[in-house]
């Protein structure tokens, strides 16, 4: 049990770092971090800054698949579940 543990404590610490890359990786290019969610003009939000660091983490593909109408639609919602 002891070995499960520290395994998926390991694979967190291995995702917090990637993320955390991303997050430095946005912010160099951008000269901020990404904001919480990007809207259209009525106020309604398109992207999340989970999705703004897609590309950072090496999912472009899942990036430009990402439809920018509805953060609710079934092709956003698949890039919410996928693992990294």
């Amino acid at each position: 049990m002891r070995l499960a543990k520290r395994a998926a404590a390991s694979l967190g610490s291995s995702q917090l770092k990637q993320i955390s890359i991303a997050l430095q990786s946005y912010s160099a290019k951008y000269n901020s971090f990404p904001p919480a969610y990007i809207a259209d003009a009525d106020g309604k939000p398109m992207h999340s800054w989970r999705v703004l660091l897609l590309p950072f983490l090496d999912r472009n593909e899942l990036f430009s698949n990402t439809n920018s109408t509805s953060v609710g639609r079934p092709n956003n919602i698949a890039s919410c579940t996928i693992r990294f």
